[in-house]
C-alpha cells in the first residue's frame, strides 16, 4: 500500500482496530475551563465520536455510526466530520462530510460524491476538506458551513491531504507529493495560489496543524523503522511556518505519535500515542505533552481513540 493509502486506512483504523465496551451517550457538551477534546472513539464498532473535558470526565458520545475525524467549529458550537455510514446502518460507504452541533445532535450530511476526508474550519466559520478526484489524486476544497458554494482550491498533480487553516484564515497548510513523490508539509493561499514548500527530505510529513499564534505548525514525520511490526516509526515535529527551525518532539522507539494538534492556548499538544502499531496488540493512548516542561499526562480511557481536536475557547479564533 502506498504511502498515502496506508495513512487514509489509519483513519479509520485508528476507530475499528481496538475493542472493548460503549459509553453512555448524554444530551449536553458544554465548554469546561480549558475547553472539550473530540475524539473517534473504537471501542466499538461502527466507530463513534465522543467528546470530554479536557481533564477525561464528563465523556460524551455524540454519533455512532462509523464516524472520524472531528473538528471543532471556532466559536466551539460545531464539529465537522467524515463518515463512511450507509443508509441501512452499515460502515463500508464512501466517506462523507457531516456536520452537527456539538452535542451530537442535528447531523447533517454536506458532501455526496467522490470520497471526502479529513476536514476542517477556517476562522470565518467555513469547511476545507480533501475530495478523491481518481487513483492517487486528492485536492483540496472549500465550502460554507451548510455544504453551499463547494469549489476546488487546488488542481495540482498528486495528492494534497490534511488541510489546516491558519489563525489568520490566509493561509492553508498541507501534505502534498508534489515535489518528489514523497509527501511533505506545504503552505498555500486560501484561494490555492503562492504554494511554499516548508519541509523537505528523505523522510515523510504529513498531518500538519498550525498553532495559535500562527507562527509555527506541527505535524507528523514518518521514519523507517524494521524491527516495529508497522515497518515504520512516527514522530511528532515542529516547524517554524517559513521552514525554519525544524524540531523533533517525540523519539520513543516503543510507539508511534500521530495527528498531533495543538491546545487553545499553545501551550501543549495533544496526540494519540500508539504501540505495537498495525500489530496484534495494538493499543493507544490520548496523550498530553506540555511544550515547556517536556511532560507527558495520558487522558480519558486507554484505546479511547484516534484524531482529536480540542474546543477553541470563547476568546479563540483558532481550531485545531
Amino acid at each position: 500500500m502506498s504511502f498515502s493509502g496506508r495513512k487514509l486506512a489509519l483513519l479509520l483504523a485508528l476507530a475499528a482496530m481496538v475493542g472493548g465496551s460503549a459509553i453512555a451517550s448524554a444530551l449536553a457538551s458544554p465548554r469546561g475551563d480549558r475547553g472539550r477534546i473530540a475524539f473517534d472513539d473504537g471501542r466499538t464498532w461502527p466507530s463513534k465520536i465522543g467528546s470530554m473535558d479536557a481533564d477525561g470526565t464528563d465523556v460524551q458520545i455524540l454519533s455512532e455510526q462509523g464516524d472520524h475525524w472531528p473538528r471543532w467549529s471556532p466559536d466551539g458550537s460545531k464539529i465537522v466530520f467524515f463518515s463512511t455510514r450507509t443508509p441501512d446502518g452499515a460502515d463500508n460507504g464512501p466517506a462523507q462530510i457531516f456536520v452537527m452541533d456539538a452535542d451530537g445532535s442535528h447531523q447533517t450530511q454536506l458532501t455526496f460524491d467522490a470520497d471526502n476526508q479529513v476536514p476542517t474550519w477556517t476562522p470565518d466559520g467555513r469547511i476545507v476538506w480533501s475530495k478523491n478526484a481518481g487513483p492517487g489524486q486528492w485536492d483540496i476544497w472549500i465550502m460554507n458551513a451548510d455544504g453551499s458554494g463547494q469549489q476546488a482550491v487546488t488542481s495540482l498533480t498528486g495528492a494534497e491531504l490534511w488541510p489546516s487553516v491558519s489563525p489568520e484564515g490566509n493561509r492553508i497548510a498541507f501534505a502534498g507529493n508534489q515535489a518528489d513523490a514523497k509527501f511533505h508539509i506545504f503552505t498555500m493561499r486560501l484561494d490555492g495560489s503562492d504554494v511554499r514548500q516548508v519541509t523537505s527530505g528523505e523522510l515523510e510529513d504529513w498531518a500538519p496543524a498550525w498553532s495559535p499564534t500562527g507562527n509555527d505548525i506541527v505535524f507528523t514525520r514518518e521514519h523507517l523503522a524494521p524491527d516495529q511490526s508497522a515497518g515504520v516509526d512516527e514522530d511528532v515535529y515542529l516547524v517554524h511556518a517559513n521552514g525554519s527551525t525544524l524540531r523533533q518532539i517525540t523519539s520513543r522507539p516503543d510507539r508511534v505519535e500521530v495527528f498531533p494538534v495543538w491546545s487553545p492556548d499553545g501551550k501543549a499538544l495533544l496526540y494519540p500515542a500508539i504501540t505495537d502499531w498495525y500489530g496484534p496488540n495494538w493499543d493507544t493512548l490520548l496523550t498530553v505533552l506540555d511544550l515547556k516542561t517536556g511532560t507527558e499526562s495520558t487522558v480519558g480511557e486507554p484505546n479511547i481513540g484516534g484524531a482529536p481536536s480540542w474546543q477553541p475557547l470563547p476568546h479563540d479564533g483558532n481550531n485545531n
